[in-house]
């Protein structure tokens, strides 16, 4: 059984510190909170099992952030508020997170340090938002914003994986398919052929001989892809591999168009929240480029906050980055002119959340059918393939 070390305090703010078992901590925790005592750090030695735990999903993000605002609004305290969330969540890794973020509260430094030791955790966007918060006092307020940010980016991501659930199911009974009709059915054919000195079809000796040769160098090929696959995962996680990546998910037919407008629905959504909690717009760029998880627009919007910075207004500069379409460079036009693009801002985040659902809608009913009739035609190889020989057999014995 593992053991681990924790560090406690009392009410008067005097440490004490015990092991116990890994099984037995919350028990514990809840005896020494009877007793006004409170275990705010654990030993490192048990990082290693956090792994084995699922990490908190956008809509976990979302709950978190809407629960610390209503709790910091009603005047409770940091730290008690942090604590009630440990006692409701039921996601082990987040508990025990939490656990050590309320240690690090408690020790004086601030939500923005505890937070981004926790980055594989955490959303960036989210830790710099609290960043942004603390530095403005509106640290309510961006909660607010960022529970309202990920539950629509949790509803986008529910609406992606909808759409793909569909596509995936169907391959993989295709492939399930396949492979039952070339070992199984047709060799049975072959065999029936080749006793009787019946002509093979093309397209059935064909499939068989492909077969064989997987069937033969099956852990040279596995190994292949394998050590292909591992290559290609290391170069898109390097910078130039992930710019390579972006670029061409901004360029694939009619994806580009839905992709485009998700990244512009961040954009304005995190420029809004930024706008709202006092930020200067070049320090809202910045925020926004290093959170937005696309390397082109990043470096475009970069590009964008130096045009600023020459003396360029933000619609030029975004006009020459190449930043947005021409209803956003408009739109953004007519805040500057009329200095509310914080009305702006959220106007562009209503018109882009409503084209990304209705978009993310139709791309289902696209794929749907574009997926059968691929599948259809694959299929209907390995059919043809089975049935071929069986009109041979049957010419042969008329």
């Amino acid at each position: 059984m593992k053991i681990i070390k924790y560090l406690g305090k009392d009410l008067n703010g005097k440490s004490f510190s015990g092991t116990c078992k890994y099984d037995e901590l919350d028990k514990i925790k809840k005896e020494f909170s009877e007793k006004g005592l409170y275990i705010y750090k654990i030993s490192r030695k048990i990082f290693w099992k956090k792994v084995f735990y699922v990490k908190p999903n956008l809509l976990d993000i979302s709950i978190m952030c809407s629960k610390l605002n209503i709790m910091l609004s009603s005047g409770i305290s940091i730290s008690k508020a942090f604590m009630s969330l440990e006692s409701q969540s039921q996601n082990k890794l987040l508990k025990y997170t939490i656990s050590d973020i309320i240690g690090q509260l408690m020790q004086g430094r601030s939500l923005y340090l505890s937070i981004k030791k926790f980055k594989t955790i955490f959303p960036d966007y989210m830790i710099e938002m609290i960043g942004v918060g603390e530095e403005s006092g509106n640290l309510e307020g961006v909660l607010k914003e960022l529970s309202e940010y990920y539950e629509r980016e949790y509803k986008i991501h529910s609406d992606l994986k909808s759409a793909l659930v569909y596509p995936a199911l169907t391959f993989i009974i295709s492939i399930c398919i396949v492979i039952y009709l070339t070992s199984s059915i047709i060799p049975k054919f072959i065999d029936i052929m080749n006793f009787s000195n019946i002509k093979i079809p093309l397209i059935t000796s064909f499939i068989i001989s492909a077969f064989k040769f997987l069937n033969i160098y099956f852990f040279y090929i596995i190994s292949i892809v394998f050590a292909f696959i591992t290559i290609l995962y290391k170069f898109l996680k390097s910078k130039v591999g992930k710019y390579i990546l972006d670029s061409m998910k901004m360029k694939l037919p009619y994806f580009n168009k839905i992709y485009s407008e998700i990244l512009m629905l961040k954009i304005v959504s995190s420029m809004r929240i930024l706008s709202l909690s006092g930020v200067n717009i070049l320090r809202a760029l910045y925020v926004t480029s290093k959170t937005i998880g696309n390397n082109v627009i990043e470096q475009r919007m970069n590009d964008s906050i130096s045009e600023i910075k020459r003396g360029k207004s933000i619609h030029n500069a975004f006009k020459k980055c190449k930043i947005g379409n021409d209803l956003f460079l408009y739109m953004i036009k007519t805040g500057e002119e009329s200095g509310n693009l914080d009305f702006i801002f959220h106007k562009l985040q209503i018109i882009f959340a409503s084209d990304v659902q209705r978009n993310l809608k139709v791309l289902v009913k696209v794929v749907e059918p574009i997926i059968i009739i691929f599948l259809s035609f694959f299929i209907g190889i390995f059919i043809v393939a089975a049935i071929m020989p069986i009109f041979n057999i049957m010419d042969s014995i008329s």
